[in-house]
């Protein structure tokens, strides 16, 4: 199945779809539908990794270094506002 991938990926004739093409109300609802269901799917993992940064801020004493459950945190947080961003940007 990679080996497919990589296949059409790499030809010359691959047709690269577009998103500017697809205009149409349909698409629209369907797009809708999927930044919703996204949104849903993330707002728990941001809720996790906010309690996680809150947890390590108020528990310094439980950890050899705070900084990388933090940092760890934190990026779980930042990946999951990158996410929501581009999904918004694509509706």
């Amino acid at each position: 199945m990679l080996y497919c991938l990589i296949d059409v990926l790499l030809r010359d004739e691959a047709v690269t779809p577009s998103i500017e093409n697809n205009r149409g109300f349909e698409v629209f609802i369907a797009r809708f539908g999927c930044t919703v269901a996204l949104h849903l799917q993330c707002a728990p993992e941001f809720q996790k990794s906010l309690r996680l940064m809150k947890f390590v801020n108020n528990n310094p004493h439980k950890f050899r270094q705070s900084e990388i459950p933090f940092l760890i945190a934190l990026m779980q947080f930042m990946v999951n506002v990158f996410a929501e961003a581009v999904n918004m940007l694509y509706l």
